[in-house]
């Protein structure tokens, strides 16, 4: 019987130097745009079957309706790659 994606289960794996990774890459997804205003940014990564969702760890950026943004914008750059415009 193989295994559907419904009953797999997540994995947790510690990666040596990936909280320093993640550190580093926080700070280039920020940008100072005034003297008290900064945007940070999201960095979707696309591995295979994989994909990977860096983004502050502030509770907003996880809410149900950010799910929701991030579901649009996954699907929205799938069809643009199957399009050609990726």
């Amino acid at each position: 019987m193989s295994q559907t994606r419904s009953n797999q289960k997540n994995s947790t794996t510690k990666i040596e130097g990936l909280e320093e990774l993640l550190i580093e890459i926080s700070k280039n997804l920020q940008s100072q745009i005034s003297e008290r205003v900064y945007v940070w940014g999201h960095l979707r990564v696309y591995e295979g079957e994989h994909l990977y969702i860096i983004k502050p760890s502030e509770e907003r950026f996880w809410s149900e309706s950010a799910a929701l943004n991030d579901s649009d914008a996954v699907i929205r750059e799938h069809m643009e790659a199957v399009d050609g415009v990726l």
